[in-house]
């Protein structure tokens, strides 16, 4: 099946296919294309991007930045998002709680979560095996007044 998905949604040349991806960028490209999704990467969210990285991986922030740099390009060529949640998947539990916690922070950051933002949740979700429930539980409360 994962074959069949790879085959069908990349685009290109087979030798053009991209190779192996740490969890790390997978997770932060993954940041970032959550970021996108509402068509407006603002300066706040790669603020909060590279926050999350530095939190999720205990990187300084020179470390954070570049890896957060190295996210951002792998996510602009990529043709589709299912090689960086499966390469997610190698994360340990606690970081992957600590990823899905930091994905509900970069969606809220503009107080408004679109349709782009909710499926991607859902399909990076399912495939890192966390529960719809967990998932909920691990989103952040927004301050009063707010959301």
């Amino acid at each position: 099946m994962l074959h069949w998905l790879t085959d069908t949604h990349f685009k290109g040349d087979p030798s053009d296919k991209p190779g192996p991806v740490s969890p790390e960028v997978a997770a932060a490209a993954l940041l970032i294309e959550a970021a996108h999704r509402d068509s407006n990467y603002t300066e706040i969210e790669r603020d909060l991007a590279t926050s999350a990285i530095m939190k999720m991986f205990r990187k300084d922030n020179a470390e954070a930045v570049a890896l957060r740099r190295e996210a951002e390009a792998a996510q602009a060529s990529a043709p589709y998002m299912m090689r960086y949640m499966t390469a997610a998947r190698d994360l340990d539990p606690d970081t992957k709680e600590k990823f899905i916690t930091q994905l509900w922070c970069v969606i809220d950051s503009d107080r408004e979560e679109t349709v782009a933002e909710s499926m991607l949740v859902s399909s990076v979700i399912d495939v890192l095996g966390i529960s719809r429930e967990r998932a909920r539980s691990l989103r952040p409360a927004l301050p009063r007044g707010e959301g």
